[in-house]
């Protein structure tokens, strides 16, 4: 707690005003929720960057209600919009567990009409020169796959 009240102060004397969590996968670290927490308390806005699939870890089940009980603004990486493209990356199912933790977080609130519940989703169009053949490149790149609007 010592720590953070330094972050805090340092945020106070430095007229910062928003606290983004960002690291792989920061809702590892053992005081994450304790972050989040005291710095909602202390009236910072709090932008978490989440890999989505971590809700499926142990002990994050409750990870999109704490989101939404903490109005928490989040950016969600889904590496890539297509399936192929997201399991290649993140392993076989990934981009299954990426739409249903999206499908939780709707379920919660997020990305609908609900106040301080922002949900950004980005992915990463350089991935396409590095997973597929240049035929499939062409494909992705004039967009016959959709737009990912349309699953969530």
């Amino acid at each position: 707690m010592k720590r953070l009240r330094k972050v805090f102060t340092y945020f106070s004397e430095n007229a910062i005003d928003t606290l983004d969590i960002t690291g792989d996968a920061p809702e590892m670290n053992p005081i994450f929720r304790t972050l989040v927490i005291e710095a909602k308390n202390a009236g910072y806005r709090v932008i978490v960057r989440t890999s989505l699939t971590i809700f499926f870890e142990d002990g994050m089940d409750d990870l999109p209600e704490f989101y939404r009980d903490q109005s928490v603004e989040l950016i969600a990486s889904l590496t890539y919009y297509l399936e192929e493209g997201v399991d290649n990356i993140r392993g076989n199912g990934a981009f299954k567990k990426s739409i249903e933790a999206l499908q939780r977080l709707n379920s919660v609130g997020y990305a609908k009409e609900s106040p301080g519940l922002q949900l950004s989703l980005v992915y990463n169009p350089g991935v396409v020169s590095c997973l597929f053949p240049v035929s499939a490149r062409n494909r992705i790149q004039t967009g016959t796959h959709g737009p990912i609007r349309h699953i969530v």
